[in-house]
């Protein structure tokens, strides 16, 4: 669980920057008690996962193609119930990574 605290400082939802005021607030906040593996049972399996189609976006930025994803929400919109697609995303590669770097 410290590590989660510790991503949960680095970036906010929206990938802008943050101060430390608003750091420490964030660790203040989710500063819960910790969950032990004795918590669960023994066969219990931990896992989580998220995509790049979700994150990334910028599907026509630098020299990312288009994704299978792209090509089928371009082509069918109401593929995704609210029809959306994910041109944009988050746009984690460019508000977060490009800006660190």
């Amino acid at each position: 669980m410290a590590t989660q605290n510790n991503l949960m400082m680095i970036a906010s939802a929206d990938g802008s920057p943050q101060t430390e005021h608003a750091i420490t607030s964030q660790v203040a906040r989710y500063n819960q008690p910790k969950i032990k593996h004795s918590d669960f049972r023994d066969d219990f399996v931990f896992g989580a996962a998220t995509s790049a189609y979700q994150i990334e976006g910028g599907r026509n930025a630098g020299s990312k193609g288009m994704s299978n994803w792209d090509v089928y929400t371009l082509k069918e919109p109401g593929g995704i119930s609210d029809g959306s697609n994910g041109c944009v995303a988050i746009n984690n590669m460019f508000r977060v990574y490009f800006n660190n770097f």
